[in-house]
């Protein structure tokens, strides 16, 4: 039994203060058997006063607060956003949980950090929020002033997306329902509902919050003609790599493929000829992979309207050439439930027929460049290339792919003539995008539609719709026929307007 220096009982016997024997600075502690459960029987902590009545008020409100936390049916004196996340991470979608993480990890742990969540009020929700686009003003003014550098894109200098407040609103929300289900918290608090009506936040038309091409200024007259400049790159014999032993077939270990650069450093005579742009990347082993894979990822989701996350899960074996009772010829694309964000599985008809399965082969070639790999169909279509661990496992950052490429196009970014200092920014994203709104325009039904692409009719008529396009004002007036006619009035000139407002 423990001996003490001097105790006391309190609340008639429920709760006991003592300073232990051995105790060298006469500390008082506090025991009462646990009210919340059987693990561990009693609750013993220290009131960290020497005062018997600083002691004892402590040791009262202990008790009070672990009673009220077992009326309210709590498992635990303390919830904290780390342990919900740790310990029902099995809750959430793999999405959801990365966003999660991540969240987390920049945002939540900075000022939440490791707080009792579950007493939390609405007011302590709205204050992280207002917190939340303080510090990215912040943020924007260590960076004006130089002091810090991060790397993220920001879609203007002195406000943040409403959209952006809403995702992680959705995120942490998620979170307080869980630990409400699982008594980690008392009760769920509420959310804002709407962020744009705050300081300093921006909201941007669902269709307008992501990089989008211009049928004929961006994507015709820009995109294209890039990747048809690497099209060309990648089939110039003169820049294709060479077997070590020309006269044997390909092996992966006594006849690899060498980049034509690696020979012509060993030609002296070669060696002192001037080396052209275009022999400097499609030469180079790397940096052809690099471009190919652009290439053939873009025009892939251009044509299948894939989400690029499912497009750089792909095997070999999603992707087939199938012949019809009609005679023609189709590529399909095999969306399997664990690469889709539905997690439905679902076959994708690509628009273009044949066209993307002869690009698929002009790219599996490239991968056995790159590689020197056999190619199986339980291979990766877009495999890792870390240096450290290449071909195990598929790409994951696939931005750092298309972000150089979308700059040298001058495409990176663009700001919003409506919404002036607010950029919205190309991605792979951009060619899914793409593919729906041409679709749209040419008048493919939105059950079609909606299957082939994995995303409700709701989702695409709210962010997908060409509701300015110049295409849905001629499909309104194509049945315009009588006079007058549609020409424009000369007296009517100087009324036109040159802005992109309502392009």
């Amino acid at each position: 039994m423990a001996s003490y220096k001097d105790h006391k009982w309190l609340m008639e016997g429920e709760i006991l203060i003592y300073i232990l024997s051995t105790s060298t600075n006469d500390i008082w502690q506090v025991r009462f058997l646990n009210p919340m459960g059987r693990e561990p029987r009693y609750i013993r902590k220290s009131t960290k006063h020497k005062s018997e009545a600083l002691a004892t008020a402590f040791a009262v409100d202990l008790f009070n607060d672990y009673r009220s936390r077992a009326l309210l049916n709590l498992k635990t004196e303390k919830t904290t956003i780390a342990y919900l996340i740790e310990k029902y991470s099995h809750q959430f979608d793999a999405v959801t949980l990365k966003m999660m993480n991540g969240l987390n990890k920049s945002y939540w742990q900075r000022y939440i950090k490791d707080d009792d969540i579950s007493l939390y009020t609405s007011d302590d929700i709205e204050k992280y929020f207002k917190w939340r686009i303080q510090d990215k003003l912040n943020r924007q003014a260590l960076e004006d002033r130089g002091e810090k550098h991060t790397k993220y894109w920001r879609s203007s200098e002195d406000s943040i997306s409403a959209s952006t407040l809403k995702l992680e609103r959705n995120i942490m929300r998620k979170l307080f329902e869980v630990g409400y289900k699982f008594n980690y918290i008392a009760r769920i608090p509420s959310f804002p509902e709407r962020f744009d009506r705050m300081d300093n936040v921006h909201k941007l038309p669902s269709n307008k919050r992501r990089g989008r091409f211009h049928p004929v200024n961006d994507y015709q007259r820009i995109v294209l003609p890039y990747l048809r400049s690497i099209y060309n790159g990648l089939n110039k014999p003169q820049y294709t790599p060479i077997l070590e032993n020309p006269d044997k077939p390909f092996n992966e270990e006594t006849n690899r493929w060498r980049s034509i650069n690696s020979f012509r450093n060993r030609d002296r005579e070669l060696r002192d000829k001037p080396i052209t742009d275009a022999q400097k990347i499609y030469g180079h082993t790397y940096d052809r992979y690099h471009h190919a894979h652009f290439w053939f990822a873009s025009l892939l989701i251009a044509n299948s309207g894939i989400r690029p996350s499912a497009c750089h899960k792909l095997r070999h074996r999603d992707i087939k050439l199938v012949k019809d009772n009609d005679d023609k010829v189709y590529t399909l694309i095999n969306i399997d439930q664990s690469i889709s964000k539905t997690g439905k599985s679902r076959v994708v008809v690509c628009r273009d027929f044949h066209k993307t399965f002869e690009r698929y082969l002009i790219f599996k070639q490239e991968i056995e460049y790159r590689f020197n790999r056999m190619i199986t169909d339980d291979h990766y279509i877009f495999p890792n290339t870390n240096q450290k661990n290449p071909y195990q496992g598929h790409r994951k950052k696939y931005d750092g792919v298309f972000r150089p490429h979308f700059q040298r196009m001058g495409l990176h970014k663009r700001e919003l003539e409506e919404y002036p200092g607010v950029h919205v920014f190309f991605s792979a994203y951009s060619f899914r995008s793409f593919y729906i709104s041409e679709r749209l325009k040419n008048g493919l039904d939105l059950y079609t539609l909606s299957k082939n692409v994995g995303s409700s009719p709701k989702t695409i008529l709210t962010a997908y719709d060409y509701n300015e396009n110049w295409e849905f004002r001629r499909q309104i007036t194509q049945h315009y026929k009588a006079e007058p006619s549609s020409d424009c009035p000369g007296e009517l000139e100087d009324y036109l307007s040159t802005s992109s407002l309502f392009s």
